[in-house]
Parts: structure tokens; sequence; C-alpha cells
């Protein structure tokens, strides 16, 4: 039908109606922002028409013009444009602004598949703008409760930065995890590493961070209780305070509350947390604090900082080696019992892991590779990280200065485990290969 038979109307219609292509527009609501590659639709549309109509909204544009708003069918507008139609089969409806966005958020979850981002976002609309809660857009949707849930705690995230990310290959798994971070900023950070080989990486260095900062709130809470005051580290006025447990502890190798703070309790008698999980205690010096070598003092208090920071580093990442290996599945074990097998047979006849093995087996070290050739795979592939040295914590440094120091079982470690599928991160790689920040550059 030509355009000129058209007439403008805001009244619904009885019918289908034909309305010309160009007082068409895409609803500016629509979830879905990426209508897809339209091409293969349009080509059907122009050999076969438009076989289902349009549903729309009238609306007036600035000028007063009246247009219509598809609720549903916007990819066909998009096609039939491509397609150089000159009007479009369409029903007109009257709908509140809420109707309007439930009916395109529920249309596009039915038909199409919505990016993360876009389920994250309407999920958020529906919610705030329309006050339905999670079990409600569960009903309408169809998605289970869970899901909602987790949508809508993707949807607290930064937009941009969730939009940036959203073409990836992303799990709900990950999003979990992600939630587990309470600081927005935090998240956010971290966020920017999802989907990549970085992401545990990170994920663990912030959930570590906020368990430490819950336990050192725990921590502080005994120590003020019994009289001791936080102080600042490095002050020279101050000098180490022993004790039963001596100067410092880790936090983390006991519960505040069995710890007997009162032995360490008296006039100026304070306490810090350093870098990590490391709490100092110190008292008030009898020299002059003009007389300490704040030179001295401070070079020494950097270099405990580094190597407190150097050993988190590898532990987090002796942490994500672990997870990884427990997470190998059998189907998986079976397919890498070779690599592993091959991995125990490489043991020195004098290597301490290799005699750690005979003993979880009950034999001789010449013997290995035959127990662990008719071990169960899964069992293959544990022993062959344990033969390369992955129940230690190999680290790349001095323990006196934080200079890198190259480990051969280390690297070997991390051969074994990418055989596997494991993607090292950027800073596992930096700690490896000695380019790590974290490493002193010289000898102090």
């Amino acid at each position: 039908m030509n355009e000129t038979f058209f007439t403008y109307t805001e009244m619904p219609s009885k019918g289908i109606v034909q309305i010309p292509t160009a007082l068409l527009h895409h609803h500016p609501d629509n979830p879905r922002k990426d209508l897809g590659d339209v091409s293969e639709l349009a080509a059907s549309i122009k050999a076969k028409g438009v076989m289902q109509n349009l549903t729309v909204v009238p609306y007036r544009d600035g000028g007063g013009t009246g247009c219509y708003y598809v609720v549903i069918g916007n990819r066909r507008l998009e096609a039939a444009r491509q397609a150089k139609l000159a009007t479009l089969p369409c029903i007109i409806v009257q709908m509140t602004k809420a109707e309007q966005v439930q009916t395109m958020l529920l249309e596009n979850m039915q038909r199409v598949d919505l990016t993360v981002y876009e389920q994250a976002q309407g999920f958020r609309q529906l919610q705030i703008d329309f006050g339905m809660s999670a079990a409600e857009i569960s009903r309408q949707v169809g998605f289970s409760a869970t899901t909602v849930r987790r949508r809508l705690k993707m949807a607290e995230l930064d937009p941009d930065a969730l939009r940036r990310v959203s073409d990836r290959q992303l799990s709900l798994e990950d999003f979990d995890r992600l939630a587990e971070i309470e600081d927005m900023a935090d998240r956010n950070e971290v966020l920017a590493f999802i989907g990549t080989n970085n992401f545990q990486w990170y994920l663990k260095q912030k959930l570590d961070a906020q368990k430490r900062r819950r336990l050192r709130e725990r921590w502080r809470k005994v120590l003020l209780a019994a009289g001791l005051v936080e102080v600042q580290e490095g002050d020279p006025a101050l000098a180490p305070l022993d004790g039963p447990a001596g100067t410092s502890l880790r936090i983390d190798t006991k519960e505040p509350e069995d710890f007997c703070a009162a032995a360490y309790a008296g006039e100026g008698h304070g306490f810090y947390f350093a870098y990590g999980n490391w709490l100092y205690f110190r008292r008030p010096k009898a020299q002059k604090a003009d007389e300490v070598d704040e030179e001295a003092e401070r070079r020494k208090a950097e270099r405990k900082a580094r190597l407190e920071r150097l050993d988190e580093a590898f532990e987090r990442a002796d942490a994500l080696r672990l997870d990884f290996i427990r997470s190998v599945n059998e189907g998986d074990a079976r397919h890498h019992a070779p690599k592993a097998i091959a991995a125990i047979a490489l043991c020195s006849t004098y290597d301490r892991y290799g005699l750690e093995l005979c003993e979880l087996l009950e034999c001789e070290e010449e013997q290995l590779p035959e127990y662990a050739a008719n071990a169960p795979y899964r069992m293959a592939v544990l022993m062959g990280f344990v033969a390369k040295g992955g129940n230690a914590c190999p680290v790349c440094f001095d323990r006196y200065d934080g200079e890198y120091l190259p480990d051969e079982r280390l690297k070997e470690l991390y051969d074994y485990l990418r055989s596997l599928g494991y993607e090292i991160s950027t800073e596992e790689r930096a700690l490896l290969d000695g380019t790590s920040e974290l490493y002193a550059r010289e000898v102090e």
C-alpha cells in the first residue's frame, strides 16, 4: 500500500494496518541494543515479504510529527529497511511505559539470546523503574529466581565496563565469584579482567584483601581492648616489643580471641599491621628518636614490606595452581594422564618429591612410572603435579633482599600445568621470568 493512503492515528487499530516504514522507529528502551546481522532476514523479507506483523505504540517526535515506536519486531524493521520496503504490517496498541519495557524484555527473552549486559540491564529496569521483585521477574520471564538475582547483581556493576566485557566467554560462576567482592570499586576493577587469564589472579587478590581487612578488625578490637595503641609502621621512636609469641605474628595462624594480648600491654606499647597478614608489636625506645638511623630503618621497612608482598604473591599463585589441579575431572584426566606419567618418570632418584610419591604408592622409586601407568587417570594427573613440585610453594626470590632467583622446578611445574590447560596470568608470568615490579633491583 502506498504511503499516501495512511493517516496517522493514536487510536488502537482493530486489525493489521500498513504503516510507512519512515514513521517506524526503534524503541529507545529496547533492552536489546545490538540487533545483530539482519542481512539473511532482509533477503527473506525481500523474497517473501513480512510474514508476521509488528506491534507499535504511537508517539510524537520533537517537531510534533506523529510516529510509532516498535515494541515487538525491531529486527524485522531493520531488515525491512535493508530490503527497502515502503510499508510494514503493524498493530497499533496503547501501553504504559512499564508495559512496553516488560513486553520488549519478555519478547527478547523468548526469541533471542540477549547478552549478559542486556539481560542485567533489563531486569534492573523492571526492578527499579517498575517495582518488580526478583520472584515476579522470574515468573514473567521464565528464568529461575537464582538466575534473576545473579543478573540483578551484575546490574550493580559499572555499565560501561560490563558492556565492554559482555562479548567475552563469560560464566555465571565468574559473576557469582565477582559478587563476593563487597567494595564496588574493587569489584569493577576486577570486572575488567573477567573472561581473561588474569581474572582468577585479581579476583583472589581482592578476596584475600577483603578477608584480611575483616581479620584485622577482629585483631584490632582485641588489641585495643587489652590497652595497646595502634601506631605507625616505621616510627623511629619505637623498638620491637618481645612477648610470649615474639615481636610479630601472622594473624591468619590463630584466632584473635584466643591470643593473650594482655602480655604485650604496657604504657606506650602498641601494634601495627604491615602488608599482608603480619602484625607487629612495638614499645617506646629508650634512646632519643634523633639517635636512630632513620634511613637505615626506612630501607629495612621497605625490604620487609617487599618480602611480604612477594610471599603473598607466591602464596596466591600456589593457591590458584592447587585450585586448578583439584578441578581436573576424570574425563580430562583420562586425556592428560600420559603427560602426568611422563612427569613422574622424570623424577630424580634422590628427589624428595619422588620419595613422597613412593610413600603415597608404597613402591620403590624405580617402580614409579609403572605404578603411575596403572593408576586411575585422575590419580596419575595429581601425582604428576606432585612430581613437578606442586605440593610445595616454590618461590623465585632471595629471602633476605627480595632479588629474583630463577627456579627451574617452578618453570617445569608451570609447563606441566599449561599442558593440562592452565592459563597462566600476567602476574604469575612476571614472577616466573623476573620482570615483576615486586623484585628488588639491587642489593640493599
